[in-house]
């Protein structure tokens, strides 16, 4: 997601792999930009009641969710949903 470097954009994930190591591995070999969190003991998950994974979840500046989406994944979808989230923030500036 290096397209949104220098945007009012955060992205974060969270990573049940089931080992650290496997974590970085990913992130290296996939070229992950953005901040994981090893969730060994499944605990964000539960929080957050996930149905599946991948999940993603778009949270706006007012900590509001505006879109989720589980396996399967749109892409697409996502994409127009984080252009919207985009220039709502960058109006505000």
């Amino acid at each position: 997601m290096r397209k949104y470097e220098g945007r009012p954009f955060v992205l974060l994930g969270v990573n049940e792999d089931s080992s650290l190591k496997k974590l970085r591995d990913a992130e290296k070999k996939h070229d992950l930009n953005w901040r994981s969190w090893w969730d060994s003991d499944g605990l964000i998950a539960s929080h957050w009641r996930l149905e599946g994974l991948p999940s993603l979840y778009l949270i706006d500046a007012k900590g509001v969710i505006r879109w989720k989406s589980s396996f399967p994944l749109d892409l697409e979808d996502m994409e127009k949903q984080i252009e919207l989230l985009l220039k709502e923030a960058e109006d505000r500036e």
